[in-house]
């Protein structure tokens, strides 16, 4: 498909879990990591979390115009 198609979840807080003091998370989930990310860089947002792997999925986290904090993630192929 489309490298700009991308799926975005919210939820509800769980127990023992709440929003820290800047409020919440949002994460996208995106179809092309590296797409993405490069399409963040030339847009220069900043990064609070540099793009990195984990075992789970590649991600970081950058700021939109307005300072809320996003999380953009590609998990990785089972």
């Amino acid at each position: 498909g489309p490298d700009n198609i991308f799926t975005l979840t919210i939820g509800s807080e769980r127990e023992g879990m709440s929003a820290g003091k800047d409020g919440g998370l949002v994460s996208i989930e995106v179809e092309n990591f590296d797409t993405a990310i490069e399409a963040l860089k030339k847009a220069n947002v900043t990064f609070t979390v540099e793009p990195f792997e984990t075992s789970v999925c590649h991600m970081a986290l950058f700021l939109d115009p307005s300072g809320n904090q996003l999380m953009v993630h590609k998990r990785n192929a089972n």
